[in-house]
């Protein structure tokens, strides 16, 4: 493609085809550079968001399993609540009968 572009360039006279010949020979390893680094670049950022996603992953579990022994935790704890409002309760009507009393 680039050599037929040339030829017809070259039959017109508009173009030195030495210096568009140098001008390719210094572009194009700049333009490789250029394609390599896109590759590296997309490489590097698949990587980075595979190793996010893995920490993302990590930190959810560690979080359901934190709720879940709160949530145990809090099983347990009911029915030690549940007594403490009864004698709490109880203490309450005592209190109300001995102020009736008076």
């Amino acid at each position: 493609m680039l050599a037929s572009t040339l030829a017809q360039v070259a039959d017109t006279g508009a173009v030195d085809i030495g210096a568009a010949l140098v001008s390719y020979g210094v572009a194009a390893p700049f333009v490789g550079w250029l394609i390599w680094q896109l590759r590296s670049d997309r490489k590097t950022y698949a990587d980075e968001a595979a190793a996010h996603r893995t920490q993302l992953d990590a930190e959810r579990q560690a979080n359901r399993e934190l709720y879940d022994r709160i949530i145990a935790q809090q099983e347990r704890m009911a029915p030690i609540l549940e007594h403490a409002a009864g004698a709490l309760d109880q203490a309450a009507r005592a209190l109300d009968r001995a102020m009736e009393r008076r």
